[in-house]
């Protein structure tokens, strides 16, 4: 699973959250959600958690503070047990001497512009474009699961 959030700055509170289910490098499921109000967090959240469960691993850019976002509102963390891939501690792991930005990085790896709108799901999808390049470049440092999953067994 690729994911994203966004959330409020001031209080860390969801606003919207996208994610890719992929399996064999197809994409299963593709979500956003946004949440507003309490009745529509609690059902976005139920959705991601239920392909949550179908994921080995979750994957994202500076993923750990969307983990952190979605456990705090949860209340407890549906991540463990699952392999986690930041693609900006594997770009530090490629020479970057800080943490790119996903556009940054989009660029640089795909060679493609992506314009960053803080919108979850097309955050999410430009995050499997550089899982896929980071794969096809024979990045080190990715899980065999996610190698699978995004078709390079």
């Amino acid at each position: 699973m690729v994911f994203d959030t966004e959330f409020t700055y001031l209080n860390h509170r969801l606003k919207e959250i996208g994610w890719l289910l992929v399996s064999s490098n197809k994409i299963i499921t593709r979500r956003r959600l946004c949440v507003q109000g309490w009745c529509m967090q609690q059902f976005a959240l139920r959705q991601f958690k239920t392909d949550l469960r179908k994921a080995s691993a979750v994957c994202g850019h500076s993923v750990e503070q969307d983990i952190e976002v979605v456990t705090r509102e949860l209340g407890y963390s549906p991540f463990s047990g699952k392999a986690v891939v930041c693609t900006a501690k594997l770009a530090m792991k490629r020479g970057y001497t800080c943490a790119p930005k996903l556009v940054t990085l989009h660029r640089n790896v795909t060679g493609e512009e992506f314009t960053q709108r803080h919108d979850a799901l097309e955050d999410a999808e430009a995050c499997y474009r550089c899982l896929r390049a980071a794969v096809a470049a024979s990045w080190g440092g990715l899980p065999k699961v996610v190698r699978r999953a995004l078709g390079a067994g």
